[in-house]
């Protein structure tokens, strides 16, 4: 996004109040880098990404049993958590910081001590009695 003038756009019309919806890759764009791939030794943000949710986020990527985002975590070593969003899977990450999973099964990635660790993030169940 970077040199395109697109980051500028989105950033100001975000600045603004309007809510950015990302749906796959483009839900990876909006973490703290935009390819958990390109995250080699050190995460820290990217030029590729926007950084409004702070987690590196990874998408679809249960066949490899999400084997690029917990590299990604493990090198952290608990500076960044990682959030992993399976096909069908939807959440919404709201102003003040909070995750809310609103469809399937989400995961959060964090890492101590050498150890990754996985927490299976799930909707709410509300039912309406009436």
């Amino acid at each position: 996004m970077t040199g395109t003038g697109m980051s500028e756009i989105i950033m100001g019309r975000y600045d603004a109040g309007a809510t950015l919806i990302g749906i796959s890759a483009g839900a990876m764009h909006l973490g703290v880098t935009g390819d958990a791939s390109a995250v080699r030794d050190r995460p820290s943000p990217s030029t590729g990404s926007l950084v409004l949710v702070r987690y590196v986020v990874g998408a679809h990527d249960e066949g490899r049993d999400w084997e690029e985002l917990t590299r990604v975590i493990a090198v952290s070593d608990g500076r960044i958590r990682g959030l992993a969003l399976p096909s069908g899977s939807a959440a919404i990450y709201h102003a003040d910081h909070v995750l809310e999973p609103v469809s399937g099964t989400v995961m959060e990635f964090t890492a101590g001590d050498g150890v990754v660790t996985r927490t299976l993030l799930l909707p709410s169940c509300t039912s309406d009695s009436s």
